[in-house]
């Protein structure tokens, strides 16, 4: 789901996707919209929604049972659309509502609780007072009636609420008075966003299957940490000084990180000869697909022709990228590590030539990606070290350093660690 900056952007965007049309009662825009939570955890796995709802109230007006009717019908619809299977019960997991009201009373303006833009503490000097105070029952009471009205139509909708969540008006209602210049909605400067307003965030959800997944890595692990490069070694085996070092990481087949092991001429910019047509070293070319909470490091390089490049990483336990991770496990119960080259059309987009190939080549033009003989040239795949961590609450339960080798150049991925978190074994390839 986008960051949206305002309610009103909010709304007619919700409006654009589901060509509400706007009605003649106290409800001026009455929306659902639905996000897929994709974050369950645990074997049991419950399917579960996002349902959102915004509303905008007239002044003075707390009851919006009049346009209740259109909200609920439109919930219906899009619980039958998203729940097909019926024998199992659908309910209210989770609810949050907020009821809201202009910082206007009696032809006044009062204090509020918030800025305009629902989240900045208010910046104003009015002292809360009466006027304060009846707003705030205002919004309570928008709030209150919404969940009244949610109550009395379950059965109707098909939803239960096995955990009575929806009693529980302490922990699930919140006020906010928000600064509207001082005025009622309908008078505010209407580059403001409006303060009668109600807004709802409920995850409905219907019980799954009891299954097997790799989730069951996660009573084992639920922290890991790579550190994945080259340095420099004394071993003829393992010495590496390469331009055509680029990797996508993968773990289960989920996308990690790209990593940039280049450490020779064109790398560093040290030899006219081996940088490209602007005479400027190698870009970093590195990026990893989901931080969250994750942790990944820059590439850490000494700048030295057959120096030290290192990437490290950390994936958390919950996270997106996690989460992932562990459903592609399957019934595996394994995190299977692969790293893939880039092919040969990938570095000539780059203009990247080969080691010493101008000065090597004597005859002819030098097209980039080819060695001195004109062949195109892939990701080199030899050298690689791998340091890996494994954590369950706080502590580490397994960890092994070595080097990896895949012999020559290929564009085909490679296995290069076969993590069992729960035998505590990792098998480097």
């Amino acid at each position: 789901m986008r960051n949206l900056k305002t309610l009103n952007e909010e709304i007619n965007r919700m409006k654009s996707l589901f060509n509400y049309k706007k009605g003649t009662s106290n409800v001026d825009d009455l929306i659902i919209y639905e996000q897929e939570d994709r974050n369950n955890t645990g074997a049991l796995k419950d399917n579960c929604t996002i349902f959102k709802y915004s509303g905008e109230f007239s002044v003075a007006n707390v009851d919006a049972s009049e346009n209740f009717n259109d909200f609920i019908v439109k919930l219906k619809e899009k619980i039958d659309r998203k729940f097909t299977d019926k024998s199992t019960p659908i309910f209210i997991k989770k609810i949050n509502v907020l009821g809201g009201a202009s910082n206007h009373f009696k032809g006044k303006a009062t204090a509020a609780d918030v800025d305009n833009d629902y989240t900045t503490p208010y910046s104003g000097d009015i002292e809360k007072d009466s006027g304060y105070e009846a707003n705030v029952k205002y919004a309570k009471g928008r709030a209150n009636n919404f969940i009244k009205g949610l109550v009395s139509n379950l059965e109707k909708i098909n939803l239960s609420d096995p955990s009575n969540v929806l009693s529980d008006l302490t922990n699930i209602v919140k006020t906010k008075v928000i600064d509207t210049g001082g005025k009622n909605d309908s008078k505010r400067d209407q580059n403001l966003n409006p303060g009668q307003i109600i807004k709802v965030e409920m995850e409905i959800c219907q019980k799954g299957e009891l299954r097997s997944t790799g989730r069951e890595i996660e009573k084992c692990i639920d922290e890991l940490r790579v550190t994945i490069g080259y340095k420099p070694t004394t071993d003829e085996g393992r010495k590496h000084g390469c331009d055509f070092a680029v990797f996508d990481i993968t773990i289960n087949g989920v996308d990690i990180r790209t990593i940039n092991l280049n450490n020779a001429y064109f790398d560093t910019g040290t030899d006219d000869g081996n940088t490209n047509r602007d005479k400027i070293k190698i870009d970093d070319f590195t990026s990893s697909i989901d931080s969250e909470r994750n942790k990944f490091s820059e590439r850490e390089t000494d700048n030295k022709v057959g120096g030290k490049r290192m990437y490290k990483f950390v994936i958390y336990k919950g996270t997106t990228l996690w989460n992932q991770m562990m459903e592609a496990a399957g019934n595996s119960n394994k995190l299977l590590i692969k790293y893939q080259g880039k092919k040969s059309g990938w570095y000539a987009d780059k203009n990247i030539y080969a080691i010493g190939a101008r000065k090597q080549r004597k005859q002819g033009p030098l097209k980039p990606a080819q060695d001195w003989n004109g062949n195109a040239i892939d990701s080199h795949t030899s050298s690689v070290w791998m340091d890996i961590q494994q954590f369950i609450n706080g502590e580490e339960i397994a960890r092994i350093e070595d080097w990896t080798t895949a012999k020559g150049r290929s564009d085909e991925p490679v296995i290069i660690a076969d993590l069992t978190p729960c035998k505590k074994t990792i098998e480097i390839k």
